[in-house]
């Protein structure tokens, strides 16, 4: 997260060009995408009139190819006791409608874990507790975190109709103190 030309600088430093850049309360939001170095001093104007209103920004990679968008749906307890249903795959349908794919092809079990060891650290990092979903975009067999959900909405029918416990039963049980159920 940055504010200004100095946090531009630093964050194309660091992730090289090219960049997305984002409003941090609006993440899906694209404010630019700086390709190349001479869109540099347009970013840096419209970033200047941002910072004026004191919003944070978040620049991240670009990345070209549409690659695969995969769900983690998991479940985190008081006391940090984690569980996660299978994760699956969002297909485009028609504009803005996906559809969950289930098991996801070409998926191995090493990204499985890298996918649930990042969702897991994330979750304990924020003291989160309850039902979350985080969704990751795989590229050329690398695993990017996209978003992070308070709740499965894209995947919600899947995991609250087949599994053992719902994401709604479990999400109760993990506010509450209670044991959580399984998820597959």
């Amino acid at each position: 997260m940055v504010n200004g030309e100095s946090g531009l600088k630093a964050a194309i430093a660091k992730i090289g060009l090219p960049v997305v850049i984002k409003p941090r309360d609006a993440a899906y939001t694209w404010l630019d995408l700086i390709q190349d170095e001479g869109e540099l001093p347009a970013a840096r104007q419209r970033l200047s009139d941002l910072a004026k209103t004191d919003r944070d920004f978040l620049v991240e990679a670009y990345l070209k190819a549409p690659g695969m968008q995969l769900v983690c749906v998991g479940v985190r307890a008081r006391d940090g006791q984690t569980r996660y249903w299978p994760i699956m795959r969002l297909v485009c349908v028609d504009e803005g409608v996906f559809r969950p794919e289930l098991p996801v092809p070409g998926l191995s079990l090493d990204e499985v874990k890298q996918a649930r060891t990042i969702a897991t650290r994330i979750a304990a990092a924020l003291g989160y507790v309850g039902t979350f979903c985080l969704e990751f975009l795989r590229v050329d067999d690398h695993i990017f975190v996209h978003a992070l959900e308070a709740c499965p909405a894209l995947t919600g029918n899947f995991t609250e109709t087949l599994p053992v416990t719902s994401h709604t039963e479990n999400h109760l049980r993990a506010i509450l103190g209670m044991e959580l159920g399984p998820c597959e």
